[in-house]
This record gives structure tokens, sequence and C-alpha cells, in this order.
């Protein structure tokens, strides 16, 4: 692998350049750094001694930043871009990106997805993510780069931990906060309210419970959407709703249009409840129990293609809903046996939502949609999809103790996981349509009629029962079961260096049973179970090196992989059998090498230099196939990303702090697979790709750069001004011919918080500039003018206040 010495060179002079021209005053006085203590590395480390690149961000910095959500948080790490969707977001992952590792269209986040997720992410020990609201966190910890020996399946990218506060037994104390906001074009007021209490019950046991719920108004308006009966069916002008016996005024009839305002609405609770049990100073049991749900009223999308990429409108003809619950029980148990630390873990969660999405644009431009559907006057598809994701999760581990040249960790692990997805798509009142059609014309097929429906002519599809309006099923259910053994080495050479070895051993099963195609398609539906079955062994390697006490230099080579799978396809499309090769996808990986400076200054800055090329194998992808243009998970080929990151942070004077970070980021689309290039010669893809393009998402520049200043009042009380801006340049929106280049943007927020011993006030401004930034785009070559973006949040002032007690 080549590293990119040039962009190096200049990244790391600039760097250099920003070090020595600190000002003599600031090295020589003000605040030390507080240690950031994190344990990426299944021990307790300070985040300076990690061989790798890895940020941390305490709870105290988020209440600082005034950071609640993970749009929020990801804006200012470095090398994370995140697709913001407001509360919708969390169907999968994909909107999570890494050192620019995605091959998602950026705008098909918006339901679930047969992919696994490319970066893995962790509620403590469980592995799932879910879009919970960052409240009563210790820390959280983002590792950039694979972490396949230590993290498993999915640490394609990297991995991000969310540590959650455990009961202190030390003392009884609470906190309870709120804020108010009000967002340009909103359509009211946003709330949020949080109550967290520490109980000690005994001196060996403790209680921690947290509540919180937020409302936001929202701020995009659907111009023109349908009025419906409760079937579905667009209301008609006319007021006819009976096909046969008034088939002239059903036949004509045009829908009724209303408008909507802040669709994007959304309400979401949350509490979390933990109990730490510590009989002795040598073992601790934590279980916790945490829920969130989310009520969302519409996806955060503009009709760019139709009002333009600066309008807070949306063109869908229909509500688009969203609702989701995460549950998750867990339960950790550590014992200091001496010679290590034994840690066992247990967790079950089960995260399910579903929703609604309006699809009449992208089958508008299907070339089967007049001869199937005729010239109806009132055009509607809807997509209604549901996921059911459960999983129990067991890992035991052993991590060494001791001063020896000689540190180890074991351990194994264990997860099954099932998943029930489902997808119906709906061409609501065409079935009366078409019926009143044919008394009124007798046409079948093509104009103006199409070919209506199965009704009539039998009660099933092969193994489905007709369902009137119905066009379109997919039902899958999936069982994956995971088993591992992993194991790290690490050697201290000298009191300098150390240099650490490690493996994971997993062995993985899949199997599916799917239903699905097209209803109306006599012989349409297909049924079948497939399985399949991976094992394979990850590598590690890295080594570090202390020049002295405050720098630390370090290699890393490193592997990432995520599963295979199956997909729900019928087994032919407009009478051409699909290539059996399309129903079964293979495992991905990733391969990376890195090194890196990382250290501090005069113990009041903390810097970190790091230079990454990571090569990804067999990359999965869900791309559309058949003429059908259904959804399937391809092995596309062979990709790359190569970059730098550049971390800064410290204390320029005794009431100046600062923190800056920039990323350049270069991917390509390398080669295509044998087998991609076989589907779209044989009409199994129904999309071009081809190399040479830039990863989805993945902006070659990003910035952020963020400030405070502390002030001093009287009778102890703080002021304390801030303000941060974060940069991404030109992003495409997927891999696909007809993507679209998102344009770069500027976010820009201020705060500002005034402190006491118990009260913190904050009065902010979010978006300053009011920038309305895409972060993901249909294509207009696909959706025609109903092409949606989704739009960051608008220009938004507010206050907020919490109490200490």
């Amino acid at each position: 692998m080549n590293l990119p010495y040039s962009k190096t060179l200049l990244s790391g002079a600039v760097f250099s350049a920003t070090l020595a021209t600190l000002p003599a005053t600031a090295v020589a006085q003000g605040p030390a750094l507080e240690e950031v203590v994190v344990t990426a590395t299944r021990r307790d480390a300070s985040v300076q001694d990690v061989p790798y690149n890895i940020s941390a961000l305490t709870g105290n910095d988020l209440n600082k930043a005034g950071i609640s959500s993970a749009a929020d948080l990801f804006r200012v790490t470095t090398g994370v871009n995140f697709i913001e969707q407001g509360p919708r977001s969390g169907v999968n992952n994909a909107n999570l990106i890494i050192r620019g590792i995605n091959s998602e269209v950026l705008s098909r986040n918006q339901g679930p997805m047969q992919t696994a997720p490319v970066v893995s992410t962790y509620i403590n020990e469980t592995p799932l993510f879910a879009n919970l609201r960052l409240r009563d966190i210790e820390r959280v910890e983002v590792l950039r780069g694979p972490q396949g020996t230590l993290y498993g399946s999915g640490s394609l990218g990297g991995s991000v931990r969310y540590i959650y506060n455990k009961p202190d037994l030390s003392a009884f104390y609470g906190e309870l906060s709120g804020g108010v906001s009000q967002t340009k074009n909103g359509d009211g007021i946003n709330y949020e309210s949080d109550l967290m209490l520490n109980l000690p019950v005994t001196d060996t046991f403790g209680l921690r419970a947290s509540v919180g719920y937020a409302e936001q108004a929202g701020f995009i308006d659907q111009v023109a959407r349908y009025r419906r009966h409760p079937d579905g069916s667009p209301v008609l002008d006319n007021g006819a709703t009976d096909p046969i016996n008034d088939s002239a005024n059903v036949y004509a009839g045009q829908p009724v249009f209303e408008h909507a305002e802040g669709v994007n609405d959304a309400e979401t609770e949350s509490y979390r409840l933990a109990a730490a049990w510590q009989p002795s100073d040598r073992m601790a049991a934590h279980l916790s129990y945490h829920h969130q749900s989310d009520d969302v009223g519409g996806t955060q999308m503009n009709s760019y293609a139709m009002f333009g990429e600066d309008s807070l409108k949306n063109a869908a003809l229909i509500a688009e809903p969203f609702e989701r619950e995460v549950d998750v029980f867990a339960l950790d148990v550590d014992v200091d046996m001496g010679f290590a630390t034994f840690t066992a873990s247990a967790s079950r969660y089960q995260s399910e939502g579903q929703g609604s999405r309006d699809l009449t644009g992208f089958y508008e431009l299907f070339s089967f949609w007049e001869a199937y559907y005729g010239n109806s006057p009132r055009p509607l598809i809807e997509d209604k999809s549901a996921f059911d994701d459960e999983g129990d999760v067991f890992e035991a581990r052993l991590v060494s103790q001791g001063d020896g040249p000689f540190n180890w960790v074991v351990g194994a692990f264990y997860m099954e996981q099932d998943t029930a997805m489902s997808a119906r798509q709906y061409y609501y009142g065409y079935d009366d349509y078409a019926n009143a059609c044919f008394i009124e014309t007798g046409t079948f097929g093509g104009n103006p009629c199409g070919l209506g429906t199965l009704f009539g002519l039998q009660d099933s599809n092969g193994p489905v029962p007709i369902v009137k309006d119905e066009a379109y099923l997919v039902d899958q259910n999936n069982t994956f079961e995971d088993r591992a053994l992993f194991g790290e080495l690490t050697w201290h050479i000298t009191e300098q260096w150390q240099v650490t070895g490690g493996v994971r051993y997993y062995d993985q099963t899949f199997e599916t049973t799917q239903v699905g195609g097209l209803e109306f398609v006599p012989g349409g539906i297909a049924a079948r179970s497939l399985d399949t079955e991976d094992s394979d062994s990850l590598f590690k390697f890295n080594s570090s090196y202390y020049l002295n006490d405050d720098t630390n230099l370090y290699v890393v080579w490193s592997e990432g992989f995520r599963r295979g799978g199956a997909n729900g396809l019928p087994n032919e499309a407009f009478g051409a059998a699909i290539n059996n090769k399309a129903f079964l996808y293979e495992p991905d990986t990733t391969e990376n090498l890195e090194v890196g400076v990382k250290g501090s200054l005069a113990g009041r800055y903390r810097y970190s230099l790091a230079l990454y090329d990571i090569d990804w194998d067999n990359m999965q992808s869900n791309l559309s196939c058949t003429g059908l243009g259904l959804l399937c998970v391809v092995n596309v080929g062979e990709a790359q990303s190569r970059g730098v990151e550049a971390e800064f942070s410290g204390h320029l004077s005794d009431n100046l702090e600062i923190r800056t970070s920039y990323t350049y980021n270069d991917t390509e689309l390398k080669s295509l697979s044998p087998t991609l290039l076989e589907f779209i010669a044989d009409g199994t893809s129904f999309v071009a790709v081809e190399p040479g393009v830039a990863l989805p998402g993945a902006s070659e520049h990003t910035l952020y750069l963020g400030a405070n200043y502390f002030q001093d009042l009287a009778n102890g009380w703080e002021l304390v001004y801030g303000v941060n801006a974060s940069y991404r340049s030109d992003a495409e929106s997927s891999l696909e011919t007809s993507k679209v280049t998102l344009d770069g943007f500027w976010l820009v927020n201020a705060g500002l918080n005034l402190n006491a011993d118990q009260w913190s006030l904050r009065a902010f401004v979010n978006n300053v500039a009011d920038e309305r930034g895409l972060t993901a785009a249909d294509s207009a070559e696909l959706w025609g003018p109903r092409a949606n973006a989704i739009v960051s949040t608008p220009r938004t002032f507010g206050l907020s206040a919490r109490f200490h007690f």
C-alpha cells in the first residue's frame, strides 16, 4: 500500500508550523490539560498511550458544547461524517462514515438495509447502533480505522463506544436540566427536559436513574399532499368512491390536495435505570436497562429538484411518518483475580421500527410505469417498511495485571441476532381506478388503464394472499450467529518501546427465509430459504515508541471485516430468470496501514497526527437490481481510502481554550468485481457503476475550529463565550453514474454559558449563518422532479439551564 506522501508532508508541515508559532507566554503559563482515560484497548489507558488514532469526549465536554445528539457529536469529531436526519437517524448506521469507508447511496438510509454497518457501535458493552440522546454520558470514544480483533464484525472503518455513567456509591446527588429553542421555519417551539438521580442505598449497593423528553417542531413543509380516505386512497374532488356504479367519476376524478407545515416534527422519550453492587474491592456488578422511543412526523428532506436547494419544501404526496423503540438490558461483572481482571458481560437488545416513504417519483420513471399502471390522474406509490432487530450478546475476557514486560488480553464472544425486515409498496386507489377505467374505455393493458391487478382472477399469488392495491412485497427473516475467540499480546521491550500483536478467529452462520416479488404479476412471488457459513482469522500489529515523556510515535497494521448474507429477490423479472449469484453476497474486508504521532506540549496542549491507507476488498453495496429496481447487495469490487488526520487542543492562555482538527481523505473505487460486471452484462444490475469515483459521503477535506473564553465574575460566577465552526467539502451521493455531487458547506455555532457552583445557564445560536447544507440527495435521473435531499437543520436560537443538587 502507498501512503499519500505529498499530501502528508504538506499537512505535517502546516501542523508543525502551527505548533511552532504558539506564543511563548502560552507555553509558560495557564491551566494544565485534563487527562482522559479510555478503555478502548480493554484496559484503562490515557488517550496519549493508545497506539492508534482515537478521540474521546467526556460528558463534561458534551455539556459545555451543548451536544445532545449524534449529529452534534460527530460534527466535532475528526475523520467522521454523519448524515444528519434529525430524530429519524438510526434506522441503521449507514449514516456514520469514518475515514470515508462507505459504499451506500446516502439518501437510502431512510429504511432498513440488508448490509451490516461499516462502523461498529457499542452502548457500553452491547454492539448496537441507535440514535440515542446523549445524556448522563461518561464519555464517547471514537476509534478510527479497522478494529476487527477486539470489536469483531462491522468494524471496517472504525468503532464508536458510548460509555454511560455508572451508579456512584459515594454520595447522593442529581441534576435537572431543560431547554427551549426556535428553529427557522419551525412550526412551534423545541423543548427538552432531563432528570438524573444518583442514589447510594448502602455502602455496597447503589442506583442511578435518568429520564428525558424532547420535542422538536418540524421545519419542513409539504406543499401539496393528497387528502386521503382511511383505506389510503386519495379523496376525489367529485366525491366519487364506487368504481362500479359511479365509474365515470372514479375514472376522471381529480385528487384533493392539502398543505402541511412542520411535517418533520418529533417526540423522543428516554429513560435509563442502572444498579451497582460492589461487595468488595475485588468485585463489582452493574445491571442496566435503557429505553428510548421516537415518533417522527416526516423526513428532513427538501425537494431540491422542484423547489431549489435552499428550500424547506417537500413535494411528497403523503405523510412520511417513522417510529422506533430501542430497549437494551445489560449485566457486566468485573472480578479482580490478582494476576488478571475477569470481565463477563451479557446483554439483550431489541430495536424495532416502522415508517413510510413516498416512492411515486421513483416509480414514474420506470419503463413499465404506463404499461402496467396506465395514466391515472392521481399517481401514488407508498412504501411501508418495518424492521425488528433482536440480539443476545455474551463476552468474557481476561485482562492481565502487573508491571511485567508482557500484557495480554484473551476472550470469547458469542452473539445471536434475529432480524425481521418487511416492505410493502401500495398504489392506493389504483384498483378502483382500473376497474372504473375498464368499464369506461374497455382498454386492458397500456394507456389509459394499465394492466389492472389480480383481483377477481385469483385469491393469492403463489404463497401470498392478494391484498388490495398492494403492488410489491418482501418479507425476510434472518438468524445470524457469531462465535469468536480473540487475544492480544503486548511486549514492553523497554520502558519506551512496545510491540502488540492480536488475532481474532470467528465462525459465523447466516440463515434466511424470504418471500418477495410483484403481486400483480402471476408467478411474480418467490419463496426461498438460504444459509451461508464463514470462518476465518483477523490479525493486528502495532508498535509505539516514546521519544520522550510527551511524544509517542506509533505504527498500526490492522484488519476489519463484515459478514455476508442473502438477498430477497424473486426468481424472475419480466419473464427473465435472475442470475443465481445474486441471491447471496460474500463478506468484505479492510486492511489498514497507519503511522502517527501524538503527544502533549508543556502539559497544556494535546496533539495528534496520523497518516492512513485502507484497502477495501470485496466491497458490499446495496444496488438496484433487475428491471424492477429491487434492492440487492452486490460485492462491487475494490476500493481505497487514504488520508491525513490532525488534531490540536489546549489552553492558549489562562482564559482561552481551543480545539481544532483537520482531515484530508482521498477515496476511490479502484475496480469492479467479475460478479458485478456479469450482473451489468446480463441485466441483473439495474444501475451503472464505474471505477474511479469517490466513495459516497467521503469529503476530501473536513475541518473543525472551536474556542471557549472564560471570564470570572463576582461571587464565584463564570461566563464562558464559545464558538465553533465545522466544514466539509464536496461529496458524492452514491457510487452510481447517476450520482449527485453535494456542495461543501460551513456550519457555525455560538453560545454563552453562565456557570455557578450549582447552576449553569446557556444561550446559543446553532447554524448562525442559516447555511442550507445538503448531506444526501436522491438522483433526479432516478426520481425526476420529486428528487429530495436531506438538509441540515436551519438556524436555531435557544436557552437551556442545568441545576446540580
